[in-house]
């Protein structure tokens, strides 16, 4: 891969003197007096991201709130690749291997954000948690890219994390069948087949895209039937060959013999999954990445009250095991940054303070009081 370095190895230090004056008791988005709206480039790292901007009545509220448009341009590694070859850099970047090249060498093109905390948004500190900017510093001890989603020790030892794994089940199909127990397979296979002579129209049961991976059928799966990481000794445990996962595969093989599982739900992309999830084709689902579908279910719920998807606790150990659900470490899931060519620099670290102060988690999490959304998955 080519490193491209901006137009300056710098960056575009723009001057705000006659914008606003830096204060660390406030947000700079609320002090910029910049009378024009900051057009600004983002590209996410995933050809499957929503990339309407300023439409749906929560990115309305940021594009008010701040002033400014996004235009979201989505691709692929090659895509990516090309951005660096090229030299057509965006405002802002988004990618999710913290491994990869572009993050380890995020210093060669993208800004440092505690310099430009320091120069155009001190409030930034205030709402970015120290451990994670810590967490992606780089051998120059700065930080260039900061995740979307990320839990500190801090938030462990609250004992206030939510999973992000969730066994799923629309509310009028599950009171329709008398709020039935799926526990065990039996129940599973049972439920499954009611389902299917009620609810024709329906997908019985449906799982995250497969891909390349196994979707949600896989360690998702596993950590929701408790099978355990390793041995009592501490050895290596072959949890593919456990027998409890063993059963519940048999059982998913039966469900799907008995047509209460789709073809098309080993083929079907992220796309065409969220799609069916936005539509409630659904009647259950064993759904991971419960925050990032947030959006696809809320878009559900508003326009189909009373029969919105309700967590129910789904499949269980044929063992008795307790279930060990799942969470985002301190290196979250996908790492936003600011390229040394973005136009505005100040715009674009008020962005990712607002998304990160309460306000902002407040609008991307439960909207406008009083008023039906559509939100959109957060970026930072």
């Amino acid at each position: 891969m080519q490193w491209w370095i901006g137009g300056s190895s710098e960056g575009n230090w723009v001057s705000i003197e006659d914008r606003y004056t830096v204060d660390p008791e406030k947000p700079a988005w609320q002090l910029d007096k910049k009378e024009e709206a900051t057009d600004l480039t983002w590209y996410v790292n995933a050809d499957w991201w929503n990339t309407d901007f300023g439409k749906d009545i929560v990115t309305k509220k940021i594009k008010e709130d701040l002033n400014i448009n996004i235009k979201f341009i989505t691709g692929d590694d090659t895509k990516l690749n090309t951005f660096f070859a090229g030299g057509d850099m965006p405002d802002l970047l988004t990618v999710f291997d913290s491994n990869s090249p572009v993050v380890q060498k995020a210093a060669t093109w993208a800004m440092p954000l505690n310099d430009l905390a320091e120069k155009y948004d001190p409030y930034f500190n205030k709402v970015a948690a120290a451990d994670t900017l810590n967490w992606f510093q780089l051998a120059d001890g700065k930080t260039y890219g900061y995740p979307n989603y990320s839990n500190t020790q801090e938030d462990y030892d609250s004992g206030n994390i939510p999973a992000k794994t969730a066994f799923i089940i629309r509310k009028d199909v599950y009171e329709a069948l008398g709020s039935p127990v799926i526990g065990t397979p039996e129940e599973f296979q049972s439920v499954m087949k009611r389902i299917k002579q009620e609810f024709p129209a329906l997908i019985p049961f449906g799982f995250n895209s497969i891909g390349e991976g196994t979707g949600s059928l896989g360690d998702t799966l596993q950590d929701f039937i408790g099978v355990p990481l390793e041995t009592e000794s501490g050895e290596f445990y072959d949890r593919n060959l456990d027998e409890d996962y063993l059963t519940w595969l048999k059982t998913l093989n039966t469900v799907y013999r008995d047509g209460n599982i789709s073809d098309d739900s080993f083929a079907d992309d992220g796309t065409a999954f969220e799609e069916k999830v936005k539509s409630g084709k659904y009647a259950t689902m064993l759904l991971d990445g419960t925050p990032q579908q947030g959006g696809n279910l809320q878009i559900y719920m508003s326009a189909n009250p009373g029969k919105e998807y309700v967590a129910i606790d789904g499949p269980q150990s044929t063992k008795g095991n307790a279930p060990t659900l799942n969470q985002s470490g301190i290196t979250g899931w996908m790492i936003n940054f600011i390229s040394k060519d973005c136009k505005d620099p100040a715009k674009a670290i008020q962005i990712f303070t607002y998304l990160l102060s309460e306000e902002g988690q407040t609008l991307m999490n439960y909207g406008i009081e009083g008023k039906p959304t559509k939100p959109k998955p957060t970026v930072v």
